[in-house]
């Protein structure tokens, strides 16, 4: 018996290869739990020492019926977290991507997200939602000439360079930034099959200063 992704780096074969899995459970009437992660490349000996080449995306959530015995209402919330460098590779044509659009989550390598959302149906016509979202990300740096000062991970185009040298890294490195985005709808079914919808966007991005940001800040905080 031979396994075949095994057989592969042996024929020097350069293919980018991904390994995901998905679960979820619904533990009690109403209130289901989720979660699903990637695995672009690992080095087992290097996790949790920052070698860049340990490529990793992770994303939980749940999601709650009727909260609080609050009847016509949903809750849910996710949180993503995306490692530096993921989606790349040293052949760009075996980038995690098709036609210059990232394959993967949207928030693209080096950046977390934090995602709420609720919706109530007011009558069988008439639904309202709204969601929130913070958008954490750390970005390369460059020049005014477009030239790549410090790279982060932060490009699913740009793998590391010999020139970065073996840098420790970790999330949220580089020019950091934050996007806080608010998403409301209203939406009337104003006859079967006919829906009529109204929405509000609005969005805030500020830049931190630090140019890169502290590697060694912990991105959570209060989590230790």
């Amino acid at each position: 018996v031979s396994c075949l992704k095994s057989c592969e780096p042996y024929l020097e074969d350069r293919d980018k290869c991904l390994l995901g899995a998905h679960c979820g459970w619904r533990i009690l009437d109403g209130i289901e739990i989720r979660g699903q992660g990637l695995v672009d490349d690992v080095a087992a000996s290097k996790i949790s020492n920052g070698y860049w080449g340990n490529k990793f995306a992770l994303q939980m959530g749940a999601m709650w019926a009727s909260p609080f015995g609050l009847e016509d209402i949903d809750i849910a919330f996710e949180h993503t977290r995306v490692e530096s460098y993921t989606y790349s590779h040293f052949n760009s044509q075996n980038t995690f991507a098709t036609s210059g659009q990232i394959l993967g989550s949207s928030i693209g390598p080096n950046a977390m997200s934090f995602w709420g959302h609720i919706r109530w149906a007011a009558s069988e016509k008439l639904s309202l939602e709204a969601n929130f979202t913070l958008l954490e990300r750390g970005e390369n740096t460059y020049d005014s000439s477009g030239k790549l000062l410090y790279n982060a991970g932060a490009d699913f185009e740009q793998t590391i360079r010999p020139e970065d040298g073996a840098i420790s890294y970790s999330i949220l490195n580089g020019r950091r930034v934050n996007a806080i985005t608010i998403d409301a709808t209203i939406g009337y079914e104003l006859w079967r099959g006919l829906l009529l919808y109204a929405r509000g966007y609005a969005k805030s991005v500020s830049y931190i200063a630090g140019t890169p940001h502290d590697p060694q800040e912990n991105p959570y905080g209060f989590f230790g």
